[in-house]
Parts: structure tokens; sequence; C-alpha cells
């Protein structure tokens, strides 16, 4: 399962790369291209209003185009499984799950995360000249160099995980199975959620679910501090940041394990 041979790897690499990537990136490419030359069309048509670019520049078009598409990418990333036939002849691939998984975590993620960033910068340093001469001013953020860059990569990093598994997971729909899964996960853990804040906090009902009156400012716990302060919120924080996506790509590889055997 977790067997890596280069051979096997640059074999399913060109492979990924023509069925997979060129095509994503082909689309991506007519995307970035159209919504540069509307901007531009709209600034010209309306200089006086088009205001300073710094919040609707290059970063909101790079973040937009990264969440969209590259979800998209990775919810499509195993797009062998939607048949039979060929999901069989994917699986009979020379190569272990681990090899599978990392190619296509690699084009899904950090080429992807490249390319659409190499895209924009290119695009930006063509029309941003032409939005200044012909639109007002204009602004261009500084990809790789900026903050807010770097937190969009690492936001794409943690949602990438969770389409990517989907798109393992579930054979067909991949993407809307994955939202909907979401969804429920969601209303699950509010319920949940309001259960264990009902039972701990049972003083403060007067009711099933109806808070009882409360004497002057109310405290979150002993008083003392903020919720955010308290250890267990703050290592949800950091398990949710830093260690969700990794633990999700190795379920992937064994996700994919299952289906390999």
């Amino acid at each position: 399962m977790l067997k890596f041979d280069t051979t096997r790897v640059r074999a399913l690499f060109t492979r990924e790369f023509y069925l997979g990537y060129l095509p994503a990136i082909k689309a991506a490419s007519i995307i970035i291209l159209a919504v540069f030359v509307i901007n531009l069309i709209a600034r010209i048509a309306d200089p006086q209003n088009g205001g300073n670019d710094e919040e609707s520049g290059t970063l909101l078009k790079f973040g937009i185009i990264l969440m969209i598409g590259g979800l998209l990418y990775a919810s499509w990333a195993f797009k062998e499984f939607r048949k039979v036939s060929t999901r069989a002849a994917f699986l009979a691939l020379p190569g272990s799950s681990f090899e599978k998984t990392f190619v296509k975590w690699l084009f899904t993620n950090p080429i992807f995360i490249l390319t659409i960033s190499l895209l924009i910068l290119v695009a930006s340093l063509i029309f941003t000249p032409l939005i200044h001469k012909f639109g007002g001013d204009a602004y261009m953020n500084e990809i790789f160099l900026s903050e807010h860059y770097w937190r969009i990569v690492g936001i794409y990093f943690i949602v990438h995980s969770i389409f990517f598994f989907g798109s393992i997971a579930f054979n067909r729909v991949a993407g809307i199975q994955t939202i909907v899964f979401l969804i429920l996960l969601g209303i699950v853990s509010a319920i949940l959620c309001a259960i264990f804040f009902r039972i701990v906090w049972a003083d403060m009902f007067s009711g099933l679910f109806t808070f009882a009156p409360q004497e002057g400012n109310f405290r979150f716990g002993d008083g003392s501090r903020e919720p955010e302060d308290m250890w267990q919120v703050q290592f949800f924080i950091f398990a949710f940041k830093y260690l969700l996506a990794p633990a999700l790509w190795a379920a992937s590889i064994f996700k994919l394990s299952e289906k390999q055997v």
C-alpha cells in the first residue's frame, strides 16, 4: 500500500497530466482571461466608480478561482470511479494506493495552486497597466509575498483535503455528496453541541431549552477567561488548522487501498 517506485509514479504523473491537469488548467485559463477582460471593460465603461482595486484586485480573483476551481478539480480527482469500467481500469494500473493518491494530490493541490498563482500573476501584469491607462487607478496585489495570499493557500489546503477524500469515498457526483455530507455533519454537530451545553450548564435553563433569568453579565466558564483562551478551544483550532488536512490525506490513501483490494 505504501510502496513508492519512481518509474510507476512517472507513468501515473504523465497520465494525470494529460487526462486531468491539462483540461482543468485550460478551463481555468479561459475563466481567468474572461474575468480580467470583463474587469477591464467595466473599468473603461465607468472609471469614476472603479476606485482602487486593492480590495477587489488580484488576491480576490485568485481566492475565488482557486477555491471554486480547485475544489471542483479535487472533487473530480478520482473521476474514474464514476463508471465501473473506468474504475476497474484505474485500479488495475501499476502502482500502489499511495502512489496513485500522491500523484492526484500533487496535481490538485501544490501544482494547481502554483499554476493558478502564475496565471493570475501574468494576467495581472498584462491587464493592470491597461486598467490604469484606460480605466483609472489600478492595484495589483503581491502574489507570493502577501500575507493574505498565504492565508488563502492555507484555507485551500484544509478544504481541499475534505473534497479530495470525498472524491474517493463517493463514486458519483462526489462534490455534491461531499457538500451534503458536510451539511448533515454540521446539523448533527450543532445538535450535539446544544445537548452538551444543556447538560453541562443545566443551571442556566428553566425549561428544556429556555434560558433562566441571569443576574448581572454572564461570563463563560469560571468568568476569568474568554472562550477562545480555553485550552479545549485552542486545541480544536490547532487540530482544525494543522491536523485535519494531513489526517484526511492519510485517510484517502487507506480508503483507496480498500477499493484496490
